[in-house]
C-alpha cells in the first residue's frame, strides 16, 4: 500500500479512538469541584508522635512488626 493510502486510513481509525478518550477525560474533570477546603493545623487535632504501626505494607500476611521478635 502506498504512504498516501495508509494515511487516511490510519486518521480514520485513530481519531474516533482520540475523541472517546477526549470525552472520557472531560467526564471526569467535571465532576468535582476545582479545590477543596484547606484544612487548618488547629482543626486536625492532636497528632501522635510516631505513628501506630499497620503491618508490613509487602503484601506479605504477617504479624506486625516480624523484624524485631526473636524467633529462638
Amino acid at each position: 500500500m502506498p504512504l498516501p493510502l495508509r494515511l487516511p486510513l490510519l486518521l480514520s481509525l485513530l481519531l474516533p479512538l482520540l475523541f472517546r478518550a477526549v470525552k472520557r477525560a472531560e467526564h471526569r474533570r467535571a465532576a468535582g469541584p476545582k479545590s477543596g477546603p484547606c484544612p487548618s493545623a488547629a482543626s486536625l487535632g492532636r497528632v501522635p508522635r510516631r505513628p501506630r504501626s499497620a503491618g508490613d505494607r509487602t503484601g506479605a500476611a504477617s504479624p506486625d512488626r516480624v523484624r524485631w521478635r526473636r524467633f529462638w
